[in-house]
C-alpha cells in the first residue's frame, strides 16, 4: 500500500524498517525513514484502515496515534539520542577497538548526552516537531505547554511519596558516590543504627544490585547450558546442573576461592571422609 501510494506520486521511496529490540544500530535509520515521509505513513495507514483486510484494525490504532503531534515530538527526541548511540555501537563492534578506546568512546558520547540535557537543546528538538507538524497539518497538533528539562538531581517532592524522596535526596547531598556499588559499600560501613536512616536508599541499592542492566547473563547461563547438558550427562539431576551452571557462568570468582579450605572443611566433620580423603595442609 505505501509503496503504491508513492509510486503514484512519482518521488523517491526510502523502504520503511521495523524497530527491531534488539539490533540497536539500524533503529535510527527506521525512525528517519518514518519523519522523513510522515505525510505519506499517515495517508498509507489511512488506506489500510478503510480496508477490509486482517490488518485494518492495527493500521487504525497506528493512524490514531500517528495523527497526534505528540509522537511526531516523541520520535524527534529519540532520533536525537539513538543516533548518537548508533554511532557508538558500530564503534565499538569493529575488531580494532581496544577497552581504552571503548572507554574513551563511551565517555565522550555520555558527555555529548549530558551536554543535552538542558532547554535549549529540547526547544530546539521542539521546534523541529512543530514545523513538521504544521507542514502536514496534523488534526491534533503538539501541546503548547512544553514542560522543562529534568535535570539531574533535581527532585520534585509531592504528595505522600515525599518523605522517600527526602530520605534519596538527603543521602546524595551527605554521601559523594558515582555508583551503586559504591553507594553499598558507604551502606556497608555505617552502623545499623545509622542505615536505618536511609532505608529507603538501601532498598534502592538492593534492586540495582541484583537487576541485570543487559540480558547478556541470562543470554551466557543458556550458552553454558548446551556446553554442560550433554549426552554423557543425561542423567544429572537438577541440583547439580544448576551448581555446575552457577561455577560455569561465574568463574572469575570461582577462581578466587580457596581449594584447600574448601576440601578441608568438606573432610573435617567426618573420620570416614578423613580415612578416604585424607587430610589437606
Amino acid at each position: 500500500m505505501f509503496e503504491n501510494i508513492v509510486t503514484s506520486e512519482n518521488e523517491p521511496i526510502t523502504t520503511l524498517k521495523p524497530l527491531c529490540p534488539t539490533r540497536w544500530t539500524v533503529c535510527n535509520s527506521a525512525i528517519i525513514a518514518v519523519l522523513g515521509q510522515y505525510e505519506r505513513v499517515l495517508v498509507s495507514l489511512e488506506e489500510m484502515a478503510k480496508s477490509a483486510s486482517r490488518t485494518a484494525s492495527t493500521a487504525s490504532g497506528l493512524f490514531e496515534h500517528f495523527s497526534k503531534g505528540k509522537t511526531v515530538l516523541g520520535l524527534t527526541l529519540a532520533s536525537a539520542v539513538v543516533g548518537e548511540l548508533e554511532c557508538l555501537n558500530i564503534t565499538l563492534q569493529k575488531k580494532t577497538q581496544t577497552v581504552s578506546g571503548m572507554q574513551d568512546a563511551v565517555d565522550c558520547v555520555r558527555s555529548y548526552l549530558q551536554g543535552k540535557r538542558n532547554d535549549k537543546s529540547y526547544l530546539e528538538l521542539y521546534e523541529k516537531a512543530t514545523s513538521l507538524v504544521n507542514s502536514i497539518e496534523l488534526v491534533d497538533p503538539i501541546e503548547t505547554q512544553i514542560q522543562g528539562v529534568l535535570l539531574a538531581k533535581q527532585w520534585t517532592i509531592t504528595g505522600q511519596s515525599s518523605s522517600k524522596y527526602w530520605i534519596v535526596w538527603r543521602f546524595s547531598l551527605k554521601f559523594s558516590y558515582s555508583s551503586s556499588r559504591e553507594a553499598a559499600e558507604i551502606l556497608r560501613g555505617m552502623p545499623v543504627e545509622v542505615r536505618g536512616l536511609f532505608d529507603q536508599v538501601e532498598v534502592l541499592v538492593r534492586i540495582l544490585l541484583v537487576v541485570p542492566v543487559s540480558s547478556c547473563e541470562a543470554e551466557r547461563s543458556f550458552s553454558a547450558l548446551r556446553r554442560l547438558k550433554t549426552w554423557l550427562r543425561a542423567t544429572m539431576g537438577q541440583d547439580r546442573l544448576n551448581s555446575l551452571l552457577v561455577c560455569n557462568v561465574h568463574k572469575d570468582k570461582l577462581d578466587n576461592l580457596n581449594i584447600h579450605n574448601i576440601c578441608q572443611e568438606f573432610v573435617g566433620p567426618s573420620e570416614t571422609r578423613k580415612n578416604t580423603f585424607g587430610t589437606f595442609v
